[in-house]
């Protein structure tokens, strides 16, 4: 095997991370209150975070009924939160698997709760299989810099939109919009928007 390059071709291959909800409760309640599993991580405004969940599901009958997330920054200048999301932002193929949330370079919001809801937006559940994966997708949109416009540019702001645009003195550009932010046509390239993970209760 060459350990100078990697054997994976990283477009072909299935990343995704499990989640047990048969672990829903800590094992030392003393210590931790919740449990919280690992959903997404990205990096923007140069700022590392992770997203983690936890759960709400019927144990008798086996249906998710939404996901409490929670919003973890760990590296960069900027915090970085949840935002709210534009309907016109998700794409008219989603499915009831789907859960989609918006963040925002600024944003002090660290906590939001994701019902579940079938294609048309209705609240509904999803049914799991005892023994068996359920595979579920979360996908994140990226929202500009709140009353950010880069014709009004005050010169004393302390902030630039580096995402979506670039400057070079007093000359502005608009970035190429990427997979995972808003206004993008959500081109196939699920690995910096999208995570899969996969429900298992045994």
């Amino acid at each position: 095997m060459n350990n100078e390059s990697s054997p994976i071709d990283w477009n072909k291959t299935d990343l995704v991370t499990c989640v047990d909800l048969n672990h829903t409760k800590p094992n030392d309640p003393e210590k931790f209150k919740d449990v919280y599993h690992f959903l997404y991580a990205s990096q923007v405004y140069q700022t590392l975070f992770a997203v983690y969940g936890k759960f709400v599901f019927s144990v008798n009958d086996l249906k998710v009924k939404g996901v409490d997330l929670q919003l973890l920054n760990y590296q960069g200048l900027m915090n970085v939160g949840f935002c709210e999301v534009d309907p016109n932002d998700i794409p008219n193929t989603r499915k009831t698997e789907d859960f989609y949330f918006g963040v925002q370079g600024g944003s002090t919001k660290r906590s939001i709760y994701l019902e579940v809801t079938d294609p048309a937006g209705n609240p509904t559940e999803i049914q799991l299989t005892k023994g068996k994966h359920t595979r579920i997708v979360f996908s994140r949109i990226l929202y500009k810099l709140p009353n950010f416009d880069p014709s009004k540019i005050d010169v004393n702001s302390i902030w630039f939109d580096t995402e979506f645009h670039s400057r070079s003195g007093t000359e502005y550009y608009n970035n190429n919009l990427h997979p995972g932010m808003a206004g993008n046509k959500w081109v196939s390239s699920p690995r910096c928007r999208e995570s899969y993970v996969n429900l298992i209760y045994h």
